[in-house]
């Protein structure tokens, strides 16, 4: 790794360990705490590029990763294509959603531990979030499921996840069609 390189991933578990801070400001979704507002997060690259994680820039996200920004270039195409929950794990909540100071550890935010396949999937589908009772993954129904909404940004009143740039929108929707199947541990 190139000291450059280090910087910047430095930076960018500075930026997430803000972000992620349980500091109970703003509303709480269930999957994250409050932290650094919106305004300073939610625009997109606004922090310069210097987060390698969320826009597929550094560190183990570009292990053999592509041009595609970590998403196989036939990957979610067609309607109702099989999606694995590994391959989602790896691609997705691995990668941009289980740091120590966010979803992983010994503590993770909300009980949602993501840094494991396993632990995200029991913490995950057919859990209701402690704070506002809603089902995290409603198996078979997207519109129902709050780990959905909120990458989206689709839930009112809650921030956007993950902080720092957006989660591509073809692994979202992969992730979506994974819901619609079933939400199956494959």
């Amino acid at each position: 790794m190139t000291p450059g390189r280090l910087l910047m991933l430095i930076a960018s578990i500075s930026l997430s360990a803000a972000a992620c801070s349980d500091d109970g400001a703003g509303t709480d979704s269930g999957i994250s705490g409050g932290g650094a507002s919106d305004a300073s997060v939610d625009a997109g690259k606004g922090d310069g590029g210097q987060n390698p994680l969320a826009d597929g820039g550094g560190g183990a996200a570009d292990a053999g990763a592509g041009d595609s920004g970590g998403v196989p270039p036939d990957a979610g195409q067609g309607g109702g294509q099989a999606v694995s929950f590994a391959d989602l794990h790896k691609r997705l909540f691995a990668l941009n959603c289980s740091a120590v100071f966010c979803h992983g550890g010994a503590n993770p935010t909300r009980g949602l531990k993501l840094d494991t396949r396993a632990d995200a999937y029991k913490t995950m589908v057919g859990v209701k979030s402690p704070n506002n009772g809603v089902t995290r993954v409603q198996a078979g129904d997207p519109a129902a499921s709050l780990v959905l909404r909120v990458l989206k940004g689709e839930s009112d009143g809650v921030r956007r996840m993950p902080p720092g740039a957006p989660v591509d929108a073809k692994l979202i929707e992969e992730f979506e069609q994974w819901i619609k199947n079933g939400a199956q541990d494959n």
